[in-house]
């Protein structure tokens, strides 16, 4: 996913992933469909060990909306624009959790 990105933003090569952030860890204990969140650490996303479990098409949803993030805008709606405007992928919300997903 992050090689995809970094095709045409250089700069997402520098994106770390952090597994088991106490803070989204935390963050999924309140919320069942809280998995990541991105912008709380300089240039990382934050994923909770849950996201593990995840079916393939949710955590490259999840992954894409922080990408957007981190890249685009910190507003959640304008994350999943920057995508579908600069890669043509648009992630939907499906599901009893409405997770992102591709």
């Amino acid at each position: 996913m992050k090689a995809l990105v970094a095709e045409k933003f250089p700069q997402a090569d520098k994106i770390k992933l952090f597994f088991g952030c106490p803070d989204t860890e935390y963050d999924h204990k309140c919320s069942s469909r809280q998995y990541a969140h991105a912008l709380h650490l300089k240039n990382i996303i934050c994923v909770c060990q849950a996201f593990e479990k995840l079916p393939t098409k949710n955590k490259f949803g999840i992954f894409l909306h922080e990408f957007g993030h981190i890249l685009g805008s910190p507003d959640e709606d304008k994350a999943d624009d920057f995508i579908e405007k600069h890669f043509k992928i648009y992630i939907a919300y499906t599901g009893r959790k409405e997770l992102q997903e591709v």
